[in-house]
């Protein structure tokens, strides 16, 4: 651990809950412990949210921001914080079961700094990044893969395009990031299909970032077949039999043929140590299992570490097609800066910058974009033409921001 970093780890048990606080001068970790009407209060809150997402969408997006709060009181974040050390600039979460589901780094709190108490979410209480890991050992993998955590500035993208060419904001996204790139591989629309993918392996596995712009897909009653979506993919034939094991059935009631997706299973199979970033700019991409009462993470990140990609970027619900592409690209505008900022801290600044953008400023943030072209600055544009006030932040519910969350070293 750097001298500002804090590790804060979660176990559950059936009594309670503790929070294992872990700095670099630990001898041992300091552990809190939650009562058991904490643990029943939480037991309680997840299955409602749980709920909501799978049955109620609507209804959970309309309640996620009072959830948040609620959340926070419930596992005593502002007790948890008054633990760290007055220097700790950054965090490093690491949940236990069902908390993966859940963002904690959204969560507000306060925190005494320079005897000024500041109020605010975990993003905007420490400006070094809070990150994820499924567990202290898949970190220190990482770790010992790249243990500076610095790398030469990237140069080689491989990427999927809106596979299923229902994601228009998608194509904009891509072709915006690829212009930082050379060379650029990108799939794109119907080219990225299974086959596509497997012809370009190579590509993917040299590639010093993969960008994967698509649909996913999180399966609760078997994480293995988790996905992300690719092209020819899509059964549009009635009389599909939903038994069958080789097909996938989204929330949406569409269904895929897993054959021609990239699942979790596959990935673990990828090479991809020379990749110090993978982003899966798609819906539920950092979704884990829930029911095991164990620590294991079984999810699409943790397959992409274990394949030796140093960072991941992932999402814990559907995210909004056009919100997405905006913080991509600003991400990538600052994570390819000349400062080179880590993930963790380029992904914080773009979701703080997305939160607190009004239409005014994405406005004028568009027009001086050299990566969008004049069409899609157009199509940008167009979008908030008519019925907004100049100050109006289209963005600010977490619900557009807090999905995202930087995974790894």
């Amino acid at each position: 651990l750097g001298e500002d970093e804090v590790i804060l780890e979660w176990y559950i048990t059936i009594n309670d809950f503790k929070v294992f606080i872990i700095t670099r001068d630990s001898t041992q970790p300091d552990v809190w412990q939650s009562s058991l009407e904490d643990l029943q209060a939480l037991e309680k809150f997840q299955q409602e949210y749980i709920d909501d997402y799978i049955n109620h969408p609507d209804n959970w997006i309309y309640q996620l921001e009072t959830r948040l709060k609620k959340l926070a009181k419930i596992l005593h974040i502002d007790k948890i914080i008054s633990h760290l050390p007055k220097n700790c600039q950054r965090l490093i979460l690491v949940p236990f079961r069902y908390l993966h589901l859940l963002p904690l780094h959204a969560l507000t709190s306060r925190r005494l700094r320079q005897n000024v108490e500041e109020t605010g979410t975990l993003l905007e209480l420490f400006p070094g990044g809070v990150r994820y890991t499924p567990s202290c050992q898949l970190l220190q993998l990482s770790q010992r893969v790249n243990p500076t955590g610095e790398e030469s500035s990237p140069t080689r993208l491989f990427a999927i395009q809106n596979p299923t060419e229902d994601l228009d904001f998608t194509d904009i996204e891509v072709e915006a990031i690829a212009k930082s790139f050379n060379p650029a591989e990108v799939l794109i629309r119907e080219k990225a299909s299974k086959t596509g993918l497997q012809q370009q392996l190579a590509a993917l596995q040299n590639a010093d970032i993969a960008h994967f712009s698509c649909h996913g897909f999180f399966d609760f009653l078997d994480p293995r077949k988790s996905a992300l979506i690719l092209a020819g993919a899509k059964i549009t034939t009635d009389g599909v039999d939903s038994e069958n094991k080789s097909y996938i059935r989204s929330r949406r009631g569409e269904t895929f043929d897993i054959a021609e997706c990239l699942t979790l299973e596959e990935i673990f199979d990828l090479r991809l140590s020379k990749c110090s970033l993978v982003t899966l700019s798609a819906c539920e991409t950092g979704l884990t299992d829930i029911r095991d009462s164990t620590d294991e993470y079984i999810g699409l990140p943790s397959g992409f570490l274990y394949a030796g990609a140093t960072n991941i970027i992932s999402t814990l619900w559907a995210v909004n097609d056009v919100s997405t592409a905006i913080l991509m690209i600003k991400f990538y505008e600052l994570f390819l800066s000349e400062t080179r900022p880590p993930v963790a801290i380029a992904l914080r600044e773009s979701q703080l910058w997305l939160r607190s953008l009004t239409v005014k400023g994405l406005l004028e943030w568009v027009e001086a974009s050299k990566l969008l072209s004049h069409e899609h600055k157009t199509t940008i544009q167009d979008s908030f033409a008519y019925g907004y006030d100049d100050d109006y932040q289209p963005y600010e519910a977490p619900h557009f921001w807090a999905a995202f969350c930087a995974v790894g070293q």
